[in-house]
């Protein structure tokens, strides 16, 4: 607490000493709604209950497409150990048409930045897998097992609902959501 009694940052406004009376109404409105909107904290957008409904729908199928597609890209991957990003790609667009899976295009854009898990195997298996300053590179489309499917499904789905409804919805509530339905699924 600071020496006036309030909180750290916070001050009480004296509208009168901040002579905001020389401002029209509207603008009067507004400035007394920024402390508050300041002080309540990083505002974000609620996910309603039929988006949710919908993220919990859309992202079950989405998750379980990426685990066959990441099978597929292992079997590929067994067949031919040399085979990279573009070869498989043009291989995905053929067993997985737009037609079909309205959310490829998403994934596609999400290729080249694909989620890393949040760990990968043993220090030494990383090492090679570090740049100059011990951070990881991204995670390729031929290396199923280092990017992370549930966090791919994620973007997917904000990308695909700002799409389709114009809101950003924020990856932690997304996310949160499609744990709940995953679970359901699993159980």
């Amino acid at each position: 607490m600071a020496a006036s009694g309030w909180p750290l940052g916070q001050r009480k406004i004296n509208y009168e000493r901040d002579n905001i009376g020389r401002y029209p109404e509207r603008i009067q409105e507004l400035l007394r709604r920024i402390p508050q909107e300041v002080l309540a904290g990083r505002p974000s957008h609620s996910i309603p209950e039929d988006v949710a409904n919908e993220i919990s729908d859309e992202g079950a199928k989405i998750y379980r497409d990426l685990e066959n597609i990441k099978t597929d890209i292992r079997r590929w991957k067994k067949n031919d150990s040399k085979i990279e990003d573009p070869v498989i790609q043009k291989k995905l667009s053929r067993k997985y048409p737009e037609t079909a899976y309205s959310w490829m295009p998403f994934f596609y854009e999400l290729i080249p930045s694909l989620p890393l898990k949040p760990y990968f195997g043993s220090k030494g298996m990383t090492g090679e897998l570090l740049d100059d300053k011990d951070k990881p590179l991204p995670a390729k489309l031929c290396e199923p097992d280092r990017w992370s499917t549930t966090a791919a499904v994620v973007k997917i789905l904000q990308k695909k609902l700002f799409l389709n409804r114009g809101t950003k919805y924020p990856l932690r509530g997304i996310r949160k959501i499609l744990a709940k339905a995953l679970r359901q699924v699993t159980n």
